[in-house]
C-alpha cells in the first residue's frame, strides 16, 4: 500500500486513538516516492494502541518527530516481526517515542528490525524522550544515521556505532622507491 497524500498535515494515515492491529503478512506500508508532501506513516496518540505484525513501514518523511512512527503520551506501540526502514525526520526517523505529563509512551519491539533511517539531529533509528519506555526483544537497530538510538542509553540493548577508524599503517620508502627526476 502506498500513501500519496497526508490524512492530516503531518500524518499519512488517521491518528491511532483506539486499539488497532494490522497483520501485514510481509506487506509494506510506505509513502509513495512521488508524493509531493512530507508526512509520517503512523501517529499513535494518547490512549491509542497500535500493533503491527509482519509488516514494513517505509518512506515516511517528517519535518519534526517520527518519520515512520510517532508514539506519544499515554500510548502503546507493539511491533512483532516488523521493519522500520528508509524513513526521514528531524528526530526519531524510524520511531519517535515521547512521554509527557499526559502519560508514558511505551514501545515494544519483538523480532523486528530498525534500519537505514535518517534523522537530521539524533535518533536515526529510535528517539526515546522524556522517560518513554522502549523494550527490544530479539530486535536489531542498525545502520541508522546519525545514530541508532538517542539519547545514548535511553533504549536498553541499543548501541550506537563508534566512529573511530584506525589509521592505515605507515609505510617507509625503501631506497629503491625514491622518486627520481626523469632524464
Amino acid at each position: 500500500m502506498a500513501v500519496t497524500t497526508p490524512d492530516n498535515p503531518d500524518d499519512g494515515l488517521p491518528e491511532i486513538t483506539g486499539d488497532v492491529t494490522i497483520s501485514g503478512n510481509g506487506s509494506t506500508i510506505r509513502r509513495d516516492p512521488d508524493a509531493t508532501e512530507s508526512f509520517r506513516i503512523f501517529h499513535v496518540v494518547s490512549g491509542g494502541t497500535l500493533t503491527l505484525k509482519s509488516l514494513m513501514v517505509s518512506g515516511g518523511v517528517s519535518s519534526n518527530f517520527g518519520g515512520g512512527i510517532r508514539n506519544v503520551n499515554a500510548s502503546t506501540l507493539n511491533l512483532k516481526s516488523t521493519t522500520l526502514r528508509d524513513n526521514i525526520a528531524v528526530r526519531g526517523a524510524g520511531l519517535s517515542n515521547l512521554s509527557t505529563t499526559a502519560g508514558t509512551a511505551t514501545a515494544t519491539l519483538v523480532d523486528s528490525l530498525v534500519t537505514r533511517n535518517t534523522a537530521i539531529t539524533a535518533g536515526g533509528g529510535i528517539d526515546n524522550q522524556s522517560g518513554g519506555q522502549v523494550t527490544l526483544t530479539n530486535t536489531k537497530v542498525i545502520d541508522n544515521t546519525p545514530d541508532n538510538c538517542a539519547p545514548e542509553g535511553s533504549v536498553p540493548g541499543c548501541t550506537n556505532p563508534t566512529t573511530t577508524i584506525d589509521p592505515p599503517p605507515t609505510q617507509e620508502l625503501l631506497p629503491d622507491d625514491d622518486i627520481k627526476d626523469p632524464e
